[in-house]
């Protein structure tokens, strides 16, 4: 039944899909503008990397700032990566935002921690979420995010939104960890629920 949680039909378990956060950040901790410091790191390995977590997705949320960001750059680009980033099922958590013009964006406005739940309970892959903005840490703080995969650059940006804001405490487990060539350390954690 559409819209309805998965159920193990065995055991007649409600599985819901994970919620996966993917952020590039630098070595100082900044996670705003990726296009000004990240960009020369984005070779072959790191797309296909990226790829591979894409892969496992059938929808990305993103909050405006990210949406609005990608909106402009992915549209005009060619390549594996590019067409699942057009093509994939969009949900951009917005109250500002009027209108959503890149393909196969939804623009979300009610209450975030309400409404990504209710996606997680729906049939389908894992969720794609980009970027440690507003929307990812009250994901994060509310025990929605179950993966975050941080994509560490070997450079300082200087300047630039910081991941570290004041925020609850959140114990991480590591489960991998992989060093690409170009420098960029992929660490991948689950949050530790108490």
């Amino acid at each position: 039944m559409p819209g309805a949680a998965n159920r193990n039909p065995i055991t007649t378990e409600v599985t819901v899909r994970k919620l996966i956060e993917s952020t590039l950040i630098s070595a100082d901790g900044v996670v705003g503008d990726p296009q000004l410091w990240a960009m020369e790191y984005r070779d072959a390995e790191v797309e296909k990397d990226a790829l591979e977590r894409l892969g496992d997705a059938d929808a990305m949320l993103l909050g405006r700032g990210t949406y609005q960001v990608f909106a402009a750059t992915w549209p005009g680009q060619v390549g594996e990566f590019a067409d699942r980033m057009n093509s994939i099922r969009k949900y951009v958590f917005s109250s500002t935002l009027d209108k959503a013009d890149w393909n196969n964006t939804v623009i979300v406005s009610g209450d975030v921690t309400a409404e990504v739940s209710r996606l997680k309970q729906q049939d389908g892959q894992s969720l794609a979420l980009y970027g440690h903005g507003l929307l990812a840490q009250t994901l994060l703080e509310h025990g929605l995010v179950d993966e975050l995969w941080l994509s560490i650059h070997p450079v300082l940006a200087g300047r630039g939104q910081l991941m570290f804001r004041e925020s609850a405490k959140t114990p991480l487990k590591l489960f991998a960890a992989k060093t690409l060539g170009t420098g960029v350390v992929v660490l991948s954690y689950q949050p530790v629920r108490s």
